[in-house]
């Protein structure tokens, strides 16, 4: 755990549940957003880093200007979970 290798450790009996919470999860989650940091992650390992963080600060101005990100800060303010629609 110390070294942030490890993020958690479940019961053989409760893997399945965790696994549909975390796939839950990923399904509710922003597309867009998703997609960019896959693609930053990807792209970040394979080009020098200054490269990969101009990638990632790209992809972070693109994102920052979609309606996922206007939903998210919203439903954040209201406390209520957000409805993202990929946009």
């Amino acid at each position: 755990f110390e070294w942030g290798v490890i993020s958690f450790v479940i019961d053989d009996d409760k893997f399945e549940d965790f696994i549909h919470e975390k796939a839950s999860w990923l399904g509710n989650a922003a597309t867009n957003s998703l997609f960019l940091i896959k693609k930053s992650i990807d792209y970040g390992t394979q080009t020098p880093l200054n490269i990969g963080l101009q990638f990632e600060q790209m992809g972070y101005a693109i994102n920052s200007q979609s309606k996922d990100v206007a939903e998210g800060v919203s439903a954040f303010l209201e406390k209520r979970a957000p409805e993202f629609q990929g946009k």
